[in-house]
């Protein structure tokens, strides 16, 4: 057998083998799943909405409000003349 179809077979037997464990593995998954969601019908509690020990941080973040007044950069943009351009045109 020519060395080309040996390796065709290999590499066809190693797609064979990680198609086998992906569905193993998307089964284990699947099982676990069903025992939580058995286990939540049961007990009547899910354990997702028991409140942790540890304090949640603050969500909210502090943004600088930019009025637009003051720009730093010493040149406009070639867009942003052409924008002005069109405004002006407009009006």
């Amino acid at each position: 057998m020519a060395p080309g179809y040996e390796i065709a077979l290999c590499l066809e037997g190693l797609g064979l083998a990680g198609l086998a464990l992906g569905l193993w593995r998307l089964r284990v998954e699947e099982a676990a799943r069903v025992r939580a969601l058995r286990k939540v019908l049961r007990t009547g509690s899910d354990p997702r909405l028991v409140p942790s020990a540890r304090p949640r941080r603050d969500r909210t973040r502090m943004v600088p409000h930019l009025t637009g007044r003051g720009d730093t950069r010493t040149g406009t943009s070639a867009a942003a003349h052409a924008l002005a351009r069109a405004f002006l045109r407009g009006a």
